[in-house]
This record gives C-alpha cells, sequence and structure tokens, in this order.
C-alpha cells in the first residue's frame, strides 16, 4: 500500500560548513559518530576527538554536503555582514573572512508521497537568502529574475510607438504599443511583469491552483514564452533542414529549457532564492511592479505523486534582521 510520510526531519546549526555536513550525515546515520562523541556538544568540546575512517563514498558525500553550505555560508555572511557595518566593504583575508562567517542552520528532510510538496502556491520567503537542493526527487520550479522582467525589457528597448507583431509557426500575437514611453509592454497596453506581484502579495483566495494562475497569468506565461523563443539561438530554433521549428517541436527536443519562463530543478541542482529580507530597493518606489528592479524569487513546490521519495535540503541563515 502506498503511503505519504515525513521519515525523517532533521536541523543542525553550524558556524564551520564542515562540521555542520558531518552532523547532518551522522544524524541520518550515513556517518558513524565519533568515538565516546554522542552530540555536537560534545564534537565542539573534543574537537581532536578520533573520529571513524571514512569510505571513499562517505569522504566525497561529505565533502560535496561542505561546499554546498560553504557556498550558501559565503553569500549569507556578505548579507549579514552589509547589515551590520553597511558602509564597509567586506575583508577579503581569509582570517577576516572566518571571523565574519555567519552561523547557518541546515534542514534535511525525507518523505515519501504528496506530504514532501511543502509549498505548492507561488510564493517568496520572508529571508534574506535561501540554499534549496533537492537530494532525491525533482527540485522546486521558479522563475528567473531576467524571465520575469522578460516582457519589460522587450519594450524599454523602443524609442518610438509601433505595431510589433510576434510570431511562431503556428500561431502569431498582435502587439499595440499605445506610446514610446520606457516600459511599455504588450499586455492590455500597460507595463508589468510576468508575475503579478499585487496578487502575490495580498491574494487571499483559498483555492491553490486559481491562486497560483492569478499570481502567474497563464497568458503572460504564454506571451512570455513565445518571446524567449525567439531569443534562442538559431540552432536550436531551427531543424536540420533550416526550417523553423514550431514550440511543440522545440519542446520534444528537449531545448525548451532555455526558453520556459517557469525553471524546474533537477535532483542534485542547487537552488539559491533572494528573499524579501534582501530585495534591491535602491530604485524602489510603489510602482516596482512596472520597473526591472530585482524582487525576491517566485517559486513553488514540485507535484509529487503518492509513494514517491523525495529529500530536501534547506539552508538559511540562523539569526537575520528583517524589518
Amino acid at each position: 500500500q502506498q503511503e505519504a510520510k515525513i521519515i525523517k526531519d532533521i536541523t543542525v546549526k553550524f558556524d564551520n560548513p564542515e562540521e555542520g555536513a558531518r552532523l547532518l550525515l551522522q544524524k541520518f546515520n550515513i556517518l558513524a559518530n565519533s568515538n565516546n562523541c554522542n552530540n555536537e556538544e560534545d564534537e565542539k568540546k573534543n574537537p581532536e576527538m578520533q573520529r571513524p575512517e571514512l569510505t571513499m563514498q562517505q569522504q566525497e558525500t561529505l565533502e560535496h554536503l561542505t561546499n554546498v553550505l560553504s557556498y550558501f555560508q559565503n553569500i549569507a555572511s556578505a548579507y549579514h555582514h552589509s547589515r551590520i557595518n553597511p558602509e564597509t566593504t567586506t575583508p577579503t583575508s581569509t582570517s577576516k573572512q572566518q571571523q565574519l562567517r555567519s552561523r547557518c542552520q541546515a534542514r534535511i528532510v525525507s518523505t515519501i508521497g504528496p506530504i514532501g510538496t511543502k509549498c505548492p502556491r507561488w510564493h517568496a520567503d520572508h529571508v534574506p537568502v535561501r540554499l534549496v537542493m533537492s537530494i532525491i526527487g525533482p527540485g522546486c520550479e521558479f522563475v528567473p529574475h531576467e524571465m520575469e522582467v522578460l516582457l519589460l525589457r522587450e519594450h524599454k528597448e523602443q524609442t518610438t510607438p509601433r505595431l510589433e507583431r510576434i510570431d511562431d509557426v503556428h500561431d502569431s500575437v498582435n502587439v499595440s504599443v499605445d506610446s514610446g514611453k520606457e516600459g511599455d509592454c504588450p499586455v492590455n497596453g500597460i507595463a508589468t511583469r510576468v508575475i503579478d506581484r499585487s496578487a502575490l502579495n495580498n491574494l487571499k483566495e483559498e483555492d491553490t491552483r486559481i491562486a497560483n494562475d492569478l499570481i502567474l497569468p497563464p497568458e503572460r506565461v504564454d506571451l512570455a514564452n513565445r518571446k524567449s523563443m525567439q531569443l534562442l539561438p538559431h540552432d536550436l530554433l531551427n531543424d536540420e533542414n533550416g526550417d523553423l521549428r514550431g514550440i511543440d517541436a522545440v519542446e520534444s527536443t528537449g531545448n525548451s529549457r532555455h526558453s520556459n519562463v517557469i525553471k524546474r530543478a533537477t535532483e542534485g541542482d542547487v537552488v539559491l532564492l533572494m528573499g524579501r529580507g534582501w530585495e534591491d530597493r535602491s530604485e524602489s518606489n510603489d510602482d516596482d511592479e512596472n520597473k526591472n528592479v530585482v524582487l525576491a524569487a517566485v517559486h513553488r513546490s514540485p507535484a509529487l505523486e503518492m509513494g514517491q521519495h523525495r529529500v530536501l535540503l534547506t539552508v538559511d541563515l540562523d539569526y537575520w534582521d528583517y524589518e
């Protein structure tokens, strides 16, 4: 009988990425504990305590996880340092960098079934930055900044009013631009992002499917996908005879990953998501919806089937100041 359940949910806090990786693997019984060492405090009190010899596979696993945690800590420490002392640049010496390393926490959750789909609705995290990696199973779905503002950027280069036509082999979309203002775009004549940020922030709709279509309107996604298809290299858009492929044909070749607005991380991909605590507000005002301002990454969990196994790693700052 198929089931849906949480198998393990482990969280560790770390200053040293290698120690954090080792503790995670020990708690998942992938690595054995040091002799006579039963917890993190014992590790700290006895740093030179003899540790069991690792197999090659265990050593490679430890090194890879250490690199992932270190990668996040380096990025997060830059944020943390800028908040503590915004007028001072981050020191470059190794000793100074070690002093400024921020305490982080890593969490690994192992699940079976749909219970592993933690956040099926499009959302942005209320943190400065978060690392997400699916160790087993599908990764998260997200919209990169360059895809979110694709329609804005297209018309940012316009200097005169004109009628533009976006074509593909099956369909065409007429795009009317009523003025030469910077930021005009082809969605009802109003400058807009692919993501409806007002819906993202204020939506009270309980039905996740409806909410997702309001936050990421299908007509905007379709238009942006068609535009991004036009930007693909010639060899991806054309077949061996030089004829233009249709959208369906490009998707069948696997090259749609270059153009899709919605990106889907695969097993083992490390995804670093900027949260609301680290949004680029240098040019921000009440009209962010219509500007090429870098805002928090919008993402969601993948859909999982009954019996499908997923092991998810997330890494956050242990403490941060968000206003």
